[in-house]
């Protein structure tokens, strides 16, 4: 399992704008965890790697 990770910037409400988190499959596109933050950190990239550890297991790499 080769683990990718991104946090990008979304304005789903007018006026309002938060950080997508998302840790997914790199080779087959399965998504292990999408969830918004007010700032990409830390805290928030580790929160995406336990979702992924919790439901497939420990990663081959990231």
């Amino acid at each position: 399992m080769m683990l990718h990770q991104d946090g990008s910037t979304h304005e789903c409400v007018p006026g309002c704008q938060w950080d997508l988190i998302v840790t997914m499959d790199d080779t087959t596109s399965e998504l292990y965890s999408a969830f918004f933050v007010e700032e990409e950190g830390t805290v928030s990239s580790f929160r995406g790697l336990q979702a992924g550890i919790a439901t497939k297991g420990l990663f081959s790499s990231l």
